[in-house]
């Protein structure tokens, strides 16, 4: 009899632990099995409204604060738009903090206001050209060039890059343009496209684009000889580095004109990691898609022949997930394509409908770079059914949700209250920035005549010049590096070398003994490069 009795109180125990395991788990189901293998964890969202009649259904975008879906039902013949929370709620289309920063709308324009409702960067960017926050970093950019750049931490501290004076290079008549990577120390490389250029013929060349992986590869893709009259479609890829350096190319020459291999696919995979997975025919099977994996530092690390459908980048199904993982369609693949995990199967008695995936470091095309990651892939829940006459349609009532243990999730997103949203007034006072760090004068800045004035010797130090004053003339000299400038109060010519330079404004006394100088001419003197943001009130000096 006692031991009847221990044995129904361990049995009690168990019983009591996997209830207690279950329940701190969440909504994970029974069957879960070996997602756990796979060094992840997952949620089952159920909806608090269920998704009925719906043909298709899509992902948008989807992060740590929830998930943005489409949904198409035939019965009203409507698209609806849902944000869903980590809480099940729909919660409409939301403007959401992200890493305490969001990306709002005034006036048809974008900036950034912190949880505060203070603005870190004014509403002056189209929505194509600000990224979301991400990793506690945004990105905008601040002209249709690309040439300009702002990338914004969650404090709101700015700073400002621009890409190096280059010569636009071409292919024949064709200009190609200058392209640059902000890499993980902050630093502008150029792509040196002239190893690109230099082995194709501009005869055949007909268009060039690029993708962009900050902090990984970026890939140049360059098509020969793509017209409709061409029994032959060829592709070169030419894949750089965040180093601006050509690591690898890879040539893809499809052999039937058919539009089952329209020229559209075949585009690469670009890897959370960085990686690149080039696809092409199998010439010998044409059932099979052949995939070459390379490294972004060039290395091919192998490839392999898999009976998966072509795959577009334009409507992408294989993804990175974690460092050493890719998933197609619920299969957890390892980088040498060799199934680990699958999620075929039913949980809490629904089946997966399909399957959707997105990685939100890919996504920020303007942000920067990616030091963690953070990847996450959602797969819709529910039963089809048949109607008469009609196609297929389902019932969604859960999400499950599958992510890396790096990945925080948020139960309660933060979303923004319109109402609170201040108007954008632009700065009173004007700052100045060299090399991306604040020059504070203890006299402020003045405008004069669209020009910026600023104290003269705080100026001259700063560029680390030299400076003598002559009182008599009323005249300052600086020196530096063989280059010497000299300015007269109240004189519109300023010396340089000798060399006589007019300005639009002269320098000012202010007050008894305070000079003020012409930013801009003095700075540029010195071989600087100086811009001017008038949203911001900021000038922008760059020195070597």
């Amino acid at each position: 009899m006692k031991y009847k009795k221990v044995f129904y109180s361990v049995i009690f125990i168990c019983v009591i632990s996997f209830i207690v395991n279950v329940n701190v788990r969440g909504n994970e189901s029974s069957n879960s099995g070996n997602i756990d293998e796979i060094d992840s964890r997952y949620e089952i969202i159920n909806l608090t409204e269920p998704i009925i009649d719906a043909k298709d259904y899509w992902l948008y975008d989807c992060d740590n604060n929830g998930v943005w879906i489409g949904v198409y039902n035939h019965k009203d013949d409507c698209v609806y738009d849902y944000f869903i929370g980590y809480d099940g709620n729909n919660y409409g289309i939301p403007t959401l903090f992200h890493d305490g920063v969001a990306k709002v709308r005034q006036n048809d324009k974008f900036g950034y206001i912190n949880t505060n409702y203070e603005w870190i960067l004014p509403p002056v960017y189209d929505s194509y050209r600000i990224s979301e926050f991400a990793d506690g970093y945004g990105a905008a950019t601040k002209d249709g060039t690309y040439n300009s750049k702002y990338i914004v931490d969650n404090n709101g501290n700015i700073k400002h890059f621009l890409c190096p004076d280059r010569e636009q290079q071409f292919i024949g008549d064709k200009e190609i343009g200058t392209q640059y990577i902000v890499d993980k120390n902050q630093k502008v490389n150029i792509i040196h496209t002239e190893d690109m250029v230099k082995d194709l013929n501009p005869d055949d060349y007909n268009r060039y684009w690029g993708y962009e992986q900050f902090g990984g590869t970026t890939l140049y893709q360059v098509n020969i000889a793509e017209t409709e009259d061409s029994p032959t479609i060829n592709k070169v890829y030419y894949m750089f580095g965040d180093d601006g350096l050509l690591k690898y190319k890879y040539e893809v020459s499809l052999l039937e004109n058919n539009p089952d291999i329209y020229s559209g696919y075949y585009n690469p995979i670009i890897l959370n990691n960085g990686n690149v997975i080039f696809l092409d025919k199998d010439k010998e099977n044409k059932n099979y898609t052949k995939h070459i994996h390379i490294s972004r530092f060039g290395n091919v690390i192998g490839e392999k022949s898999l009976k998966y459908p072509i795959v577009n980048f334009e409507n992408q199904l294989l993804y990175s997930y974690g460092e050493n993982m890719l998933e197609y369609h619920g299969e957890f693949l390892g980088m040498d394509f060799k199934p680990l995990v699958s999620l075929n199967q039913e949980y809490n008695g629904y089946s997966l409908l399909n399957t959707e995936a997105y990685l939100p470091s890919s996504e920020i095309k303007d942000k920067i770079w990616e030091d963690k990651e953070r990847d996450i892939i959602v797969y819709f829940l529910g039963k089809k059914h048949e109607e008469p006459n009609y196609n297929k349609s389902a019932d969604i009532y859960q999400l499950l949700v599958v992510y890396t243990n790096e990945t925080e999730i948020n139960h309660k997103p933060v979303v923004v209250d319109e109402g609170r949203i201040p108007i954008y007034e632009k700065p009173e006072k004007i700052t100045t920035y060299l090399n991306n760090e604040q020059l504070n004068f203890d006299i402020l800045p003045i405008t004069e005549n669209d020009r910026t004035l600023v104290p003269m010797r705080a100026i001259f130090e700063a560029l680390g010049a030299e400076v003598e004053w002559e009182n008599e003339t009323q005249t300052a000299t600086a020196t530096k590096d063989g280059i010497t400038v000299s300015v007269t109060i109240d004189s519109n010519r300023m010396q340089k070398n000798g060399e006589e330079i007019k300005l639009d404004v002269p320098a000012r006394l202010v007050g008894d003994s305070r000079t003020l100088v012409p930013l801009r001419a003095i700075s540029e003197a010195f071989g600087c490069r100086v811009e001017w943001d008038e949203e911001l009130q900021r000038v922008d000096i760059y020195k070597n």
